[in-house]
């Protein structure tokens, strides 16, 4: 490091020196091999994501270059360090959040995102990219990690792979893509932007073929608790919603956010009818499970009113897409109701339900009239 110094000061502005690259170089290098001789597990894990921030400092104060690539590296090192290790200590303690994670996972990120931070305004060569890369899996990695010790009671090697953990991955997900895009947008970070488009892609994916197919307690007839539902649908529909408003405020390309509205109802039309099917059936839901009629009305009924809720979001969005999504329900639930719910009902039953839901569909057409 004096070498460095001292070598630095005759160091031109435009033309840096070998001299000086060789000895920073080997200062960071021997620092690294100091930090894996006397430490292990957690405390190398974090003490080599330090260096990454130490590094971004230092080139803050004297932009050596060779930093520049000693970020990169650092930030690989890390990497590899996680993939070894992932689970940094034996027995991590079951408390939530505040257990040895928080250190192992997130250091690193913090400390990613700095230098990320610190290189913002240079130019996007490869050394930004992998460390802004690194940011980007770091913050990801810290938020799955933290999630399945939490399912899991601290166990991140459970076989186990349950409806709750995949809700909030697909939660977070869709929040993280947001995020990332925002933070692109003030870092001029190409990877950061293409980060938020594929984790976006990603949480609609995991949405659509775990939370709707192959995790669906419809389908796999695990016993469900209320609980599971709002974490598994109501929280990731919520969360896909939210994504998507924020990505039509920020100019995103259409087909991206309308992939996240569609996936946003489609989880919300979910809830609502695993909710309906919970109250009637307990937590086991599957399917093939005997169906009262009570509960086939109920499920009408629960159509109808999303239905209509989902026309009263769009009018105060002024949002097509939102009154046609209404629409679609609407219909289908009109037809469910003439072919299937009023088979069996004769007499005044059948008189009533045919009344009722007529004079719900001619207030939708009034809307549509009077306010559209």
């Amino acid at each position: 490091t004096a070498a460095t110094l001292r070598l630095a000061r005759d160091e031109a502005a435009d033309t840096p020196a070998l001299a000086v690259a060789v000895p920073a170089v080997a200062a960071l290098a021997s620092l690294g091999a100091a930090l894996a001789i006397g430490l292990d597990r957690a405390a190398l894990t974090v003490a080599i994501a330090l260096m990454l921030p130490a590094v971004a400092w230092v080139w803050r104060l004297r932009p050596l270059p060779v930093l520049r690539w000693a970020m990169a590296v650092v930030a690989a090192a890390v990497v590899a360090r996680l993939a070894w290790d992932p689970a940094l200590v034996d027995g991590i303690s079951p408390t939530p959040i505040f257990n040895a994670l928080l250190l192992g996972y997130g250091v690193p990120a913090l400390g990613a995102a700095f230098a990320s931070w610190s290189l913002r305004r240079t130019a996007d060569d490869l050394p930004k990219a992998i460390v802004d890369a690194a940011a980007v899996l770091f913050a990801g990695l810290f938020a799955l990690v933290e999630i399945r010790h939490l399912v899991n009671h601290g166990d991140l090697f459970a076989p186990s792979f349950g409806l709750t953990e995949l809700g909030l991955d697909v939660a977070t997900a869709f929040v993280f893509s947001a995020a990332a895009h925002r933070v692109a947008g003030r870092t001029g970070s190409r990877v950061v932007d293409l980060a938020s488009l594929g984790v976006g892609v990603a949480a609609v994916a995991l949405a659509l073929v775990g939370l709707l197919g192959g995790r669906n307690p419809a389908f796999t007839g695990d016993a469900t608790p209320v609980s599971a539902l709002v974490l598994g649908y109501g929280l990731p529909a919520l969360a896909a919603a939210l994504a998507a408003r924020l990505g039509r405020k920020a100019g995103r390309p259409d087909w991206f956010v309308g992939m996240q509205a569609i996936t946003a109802y489609a989880l919300g039309l979910a809830f609502v009818t695993l909710m309906v099917r919970h109250a009637f059936q307990g937590d086991l839901l599957g399917l093939w499970r005997h169906t009262t009629a009570q509960e086939m009305w109920a499920h009408s009924a629960a159509w109808l009113a999303t239905g209509v809720a989902t026309l009263g979001i769009g009018v105060v969005l002024a949002s097509r897409p939102v009154r046609l999504a209404s629409a679609l329900v609407v219909t289908a639930t009109a037809c469910k109701v003439f072919l299937i719910d009023l088979a069996d009902a004769e007499g005044v039953w059948r008189a009533l339900s045919f009344m009722g839901l007529g004079v719900v569909l001619i207030g939708i057409a009034l809307v549509y009239q009077r306010v559209l």
